[in-house]
């Protein structure tokens, strides 16, 4: 072997993978202009898989290296325990002082607090909820929640910033210099990529909502709750993916409103259009392309497909079927309001 030291072509997402399923250390070989054999040993702590000691075979292992292998495993294991134990103690502490914020009373040590942690105490902030949706074990929750932390520190490292995990959640508070829109729209495009890498490569589904930047300390609540709510709207859209507040627009009034209900209103709006022979006829799916192309009567024809005189035909039939008229402005905002949660919350 002409390089037996050469770091092994494996990521940490694809070691991660190797040993999902499996606890046992394996043998690889991988072809580089020549073939190189790896041992790769895993430092594994009950379920939790910290990482794993990758040694280049010039020759096979002998039984006292394989056991000098699985005891220096062991040693770094608890090692890692124990750094795993101080992060958590570290994340409490976090998020009791970031609890202290939310209920903000002017106080020095609170300030003065920010500031060591990494703050700007006197600057433009906004607050950003990552949440694991899905996970079944709570040491393996513990541990992916301290890989995305690290993730948002690597990625984040010259921002000005206090991020922890509590359970399967990570808190992200950023301090800005400037309320420069293309400042927030930088830094929201970073968070955004760091999303998708995440879902990207097949890791547990993760969400994040944003909540809108305001200046000073004592408008935090406000960020926080609004990056709650937005978190909660993809929750119930059951979609991976991050949203800012602002984005959710009109169904911002609905996210308290219980799915059931929205699902009654909508059957009462729609169900008089779905024909006995087929659920969701043609005058459903005419009516929501006639909304969506702002009651322009030559578009709405132009993507259906059809004639315009098929489609007058239609929307009187709509407008009897539901007994409303178009030309009743308090009848069509009730119609396009349907339509619009028709769209958006999948009822």
């Amino acid at each position: 072997m002409d390089k037996p030291d050469q770091i092994p072509p494996l990521s940490i997402d694809e070691i991660s993978i190797l040993f999902f399923n499996r606890q046992n250390p394996v043998y690889i070989d991988v072809y580089d202009q020549q073939t190189y054999r790896y041992f790769i040993y895993p430092i594994i702590n009950r379920t939790v898989f910290f990482g794993c000691l990758i040694i280049t075979l010039l020759r096979p292992l002998s039984h006292l290296e394989r056991i000098t292998i699985e005891q220096g495993s062991s040693t770094l294991a608890l090692e890692l325990a124990k750094q795993h134990t101080l992060t958590e103690v570290y994340y409490q502490k976090t998020h009791e002082y970031f609890t202290e914020l939310l209920e903000y009373r002017e106080s020095e040590l609170i300030l003065t607090k920010g500031k060591e942690l990494g703050l700007n105490m006197n600057s433009i902030m906004f607050v950003t909820l990552f949440k694991i949706s899905s996970y079944q074990d709570l040491q393996v929750l513990e541990a992916i929640i301290h890989r995305l932390v690290s993730i948002i520190k690597q990625q984040m490292a010259r921002t000005e910033k206090i991020v922890y995990g509590f359970h399967n959640k990570v808190t992200l508070l950023i301090s800005l210099s400037s309320s420069d829109s293309d400042h927030i729209s930088s830094i929201t495009k970073l968070l955004d990529s760091i999303i998708k890498e995440w879902n990207r490569k097949d890791g547990p589904p993760l969400n994040a909502g944003i909540g809108n930047s305001y200046y000073g300390v004592e408008n935090i609540r406000k960020s926080y709750d609004e990056a709650g709510k937005a978190l909660s709207y993809l929750t119930e859209q059951n979609r991976p993916g991050m949203i800012r507040y602002g984005e959710i627009g009109l169904n911002r009034f609905f996210l308290n409103q219980k799915s059931e209900e929205i699902e009654r209103f909508l059957n009462e709006i729609f169900s008089p259009l779905w024909s006995h022979k087929a659920k969701k006829n043609e005058l459903e799916k005419t009516l929501l392309v006639y909304t969506d192309s702002n009651r322009s009567a030559i578009q709405a024809a132009e993507k259906l497909h059809i004639h315009i005189n098929t489609l007058y035909q239609r929307l009187k039939k709509i407008e009897e079927a539901l007994n409303l008229s178009f030309n009743n402005t308090e009848d069509m905002l009730k119609i396009e309001l349907a339509c619009h949660l028709k769209r958006t919350f999948n009822a």
